[in-house]
């Protein structure tokens, strides 16, 4: 089951999909945004099979708007509906996965650097007076 609604503040779901943007409308979200679809399920990878439609560029027929370009719900619906029953290659979605993670967990870490990078250099600063 996979249920995909327009996002409205408080409403919580599984992962969110960006409906705005010429290069990310499509791209599913773990937070919302203000232009955004909802999405429920109890589909396990349906987030990376989201990831892996908008990366093969399979929303980009359905990109309207020229001063800002944007996806309409009634238009990707049956699009992921459509794909959600085929069958997919799990070892590749679940290598998919593992590395977001990978990424997330290396995302972290170069933020924690770069708080010690700013620290040293105000200290460094600081004992320079």
């Amino acid at each position: 089951m996979i249920e995909i609604r327009v996002y409205k503040e408080g409403v919580k779901a599984d992962f969110y999909i960006q409906s705005h943007g010429d290069k990310n409308a499509g791209r599913p979200l773990k937070e919302p945004t203000r232009n955004c679809f909802a999405v429920k399920t109890d589909i396990p990878c349906a987030y990376d099979i989201i990831y892996v439609l908008w990366k093969g560029k399979t929303f980009n027929n359905l990109i309207i708007g020229s001063v800002i370009p944007f996806i309409r719900l009634c238009d990707i619906k049956p699009v992921i509906r459509e794909y959600f029953l085929k069958q997919y290659d799990l070892k590749k979605i679940n290598a998919i996965h593992q590395i977001a993670n990978l990424i997330e967990e290396q995302n972290k870490k170069v933020k924690l650097l770069e708080e010690y990078r700013f620290v040293l250099a105000v200290k460094t600063v600081q004992e320079a007076l």
